[in-house]
């Protein structure tokens, strides 16, 4: 594997979860809510009582849960902020369509993380809906026009190789399962075909399957523990590895590859746990005790 392109840090020191990107911006939850040039520039706090971790953009406007149980919102300047929903048990992942926000809800402690619920809620607000309850702990989600997508870390009774890869209909409907005994099932992305997922631990891998089902196809093994970020674009799928507790997690990486399989590409190595990232036509963004930018992707 070979690293290229030109590297630039965007924000030092910033260790974002949730990062997304438009035209001219860049928009990172470290934990609260910021934004900052995409050619480099001072960040710019939009939002400072909200914290949390996964974060969204449709439109002009920015949707994230809070470490608080709350689904916020604000727009691409920091106006309008409003709480959408509150209440909810350690939200985590969200995402959105033209309508409607849906999210993962992790559980509780005192249900072992056994009661973990998939909701959706207009993007207007209003009154949230439970389209899937009982989920071992889940953490990762996505939609199309038809589904909503998402993975169940599973229990630690069963050392989390319970894990599993979930859809569910956006109307409503039994859920479906798709890949069952996932050790450590994490991030998610779709497209027209594939449902895409991460599987942490010591020896990560990158996987894909058919959309209606099918055998899963691995895209990348032995990945240090653990896949976390994940993107697509239309040709390759993009994550990150936070590295082993051996090296002081300084061994992270961010690698792609394409989705047809083949090759792995290293974008960058020596990386402190890297976490989020985002991607656009040129370029990758990442988190790793500082926001960079690589270009070409």
């Amino acid at each position: 594997m070979t690293q290229t392109g030109c590297l630039v840090t965007l924000a030092p020191g910033a260790d974002p979860d949730g990062i997304v990107v438009d035209s001219a911006s860049v928009y990172m939850l470290d934990p609260l809510l910021k934004k900052i040039p995409k050619n480099g520039g001072p960040e710019t706090l939009l939002e400072g009582q909200h914290p949390g971790n996964q974060l969204i953009l449709l439109g002009a406007d920015l949707f994230w849960a809070s470490w608080a149980g709350d689904i916020f919102t604000c727009t691409t300047n920091g106006s309008s902020p409003n709480v959408l929903a509150g209440g909810q048990a350690n939200p985590f992942a969200i995402v959105g369509d033209v309508d409607n926000l849906y999210w993962t809800n992790e559980g509780t402690s005192d249900a072992g993380y056994q009661d973990g619920v998939i909701m959706r809620l207009s993007r207007q607000g209003g009154t949230p809906i439970a389209l899937a309850t009982h989920q071992p702990t889940p953490i990762g989600i996505a939609v199309d026009s038809t589904w909503v997508y998402w993975t169940n870390q599973g229990t630690i009774e069963n050392g989390f190789e319970d894990g599993s890869v979930m859809r569910a209909p956006l109307a409503g409907g039994p859920p479906q399962l798709l890949a069952g005994n996932q050790l450590y099932a994490s991030r998610i992305q779709v497209d027209q075909d594939w449902v895409y997922w991460t599987r942490s631990g010591p020896n990560g891998v990158i996987l894909k399957m058919p959309k209606d089902g099918g055998d899963p196809v691995s895209l990348a093994t032995g990945q240090s523990s653990p896949a976390y970020g994940l993107a697509l674009d239309g040709d390759r799928v993009y994550w990150t590895t936070n590295g082993s507790g051996a090296y002081n997690w300084t061994n992270g990486a961010v690698l792609s590859v394409a989705k047809l399989g083949g090759a792995l590409r290293l974008l960058a190595s020596s990386q402190l746990a890297p976490g989020g990232l985002a991607v656009d036509r040129t370029s990758i963004y990442w988190s790793a005790d500082g926001l960079f930018k690589l270009t070409p992707k």
